[in-house]
C-alpha cells in the first residue's frame, strides 16, 4: 500500500517520491534488492533536477551499480548534487578525488569537498577530515586537528567518530593514553551500532562476561 501511494505521488511529478521508490527498489525494502528498477526512478527525478536523485543515480552510474557504467555522466550528476548543497555528494566527491577512486588523484579538490561539508556541520565530512589529519593524507598528520574534527562529528551523532576517538585515547595519539576515556568512546560507538567500536571495547576488557557482551 505504501509503495502504491508513493508511486501515485511520483506519477504526479513529486521528485522526492521518485527518490523514495528508487530506495525501495535499490535497498530491497519490499523484497529482493533490485538496483535496475531503483535506477529507473533515480533517473526520473535526477532528470527533474533533484539533488538526492542526482547523487543516487550519479553514484550508481559512476560505479556501474545496476546500470552500465558511465563515469563521466555519473561524475557530472554528483557535481550537480554537490553544487545544490547535498553534503553526501560532497563526501563522495571528496573520497573520489582525494584517494583517486575512478578519477586521477586531486588532493586539493578532494579536500575542498570535505571542507565544504564541514562548513555545513555535516558529521560525515567532519569525520572524514579527522581521518585526513589522523593519517596524514594530503596534509601533514596533525592529531590535535583530528581530535577536534572527530569530537565535532561524535557530538553530532556520527556512529564511527567515537571509535576513532577511542583509538586515539587508547593508543596515546595526541596525548597520554587514557584507557577509561577509550572505553567510554568505544561503548558510545557500540551503542550507535558501530561493530568496530564494540570489538575494540571487547578487546580491552579483562572481564570475560563483559567482553562477551561486546563481542
Amino acid at each position: 500500500e505504501a509503495k502504491t501511494l508513493i508511486a501515485q505521488a511520483a506519477a504526479d511529478n513529486h521528485t522526492r517520491a521518485a527518490w523514495e521508490l528508487g530506495n525501495l527498489g535499490g535497498f530491497g525494502a519490499l523484497g529482493a534488492a533490485e538496483l535496475v528498477e531503483g535506477n529507473v526512478y533515480y533517473k526520473q527525478c535526477a532528470d527533474a533536477g533533484d539533488a538526492y536523485c542526482a547523487l543516487a543515480y550519479g553514484r550508481n552510474l559512476f560505479y556501474g551499480r545496476g546500470v552500465a557504467q558511465d563515469r563521466k555522466t555519473g561524475l557530472t550528476l554528483m557535481l550537480r548534487a554537490a553544487a545544490l548543497g547535498h553534503t553526501y555528494a560532497m563526501n563522495e566527491l571528496g573520497y573520489i578525488f582525494l584517494y583517486g577512486k575512478g578519477e586521477p588523484v586531486n588532493v586539493e579538490r578532494g579536500l575542498r569537498f570535505y571542507e565544504a561539508g564541514t562548513e555545513r556541520e555535516d558529521i560525515y565530512s567532519l569525520n572524514n577530515l579527522g581521518l585526513v589529519y589522523l593519517r596524514g593524507v594530503g596534509r601533514r598528520a596533525d592529531p590535535a586537528k583530528a581530535l577536534v574534527y572527530f569530537t565535532r562529528a561524535a557530538s553530532g551523532g556520527h556512529p564511527y567518530a567515537p571509535t576513532n576517538l577511542g583509538r586515539m585515547a587508547r593508543d596515546g595519539i595526541g596525548g597520554p593514553p587514557d584507557l577509561a576515556a577509550a572505553a567510554r568512546w568505544f561503548e558510545l560507538a557500540a551503542e550507535r551500532g558501530d561493530y568496530w567500536g564494540a570489538l575494540d571495547r571487547a578487546g580491552m576488557e579483562p572481564d570475560g562476561a563483559v567482553a562477551a557482551k561486546f563481542l
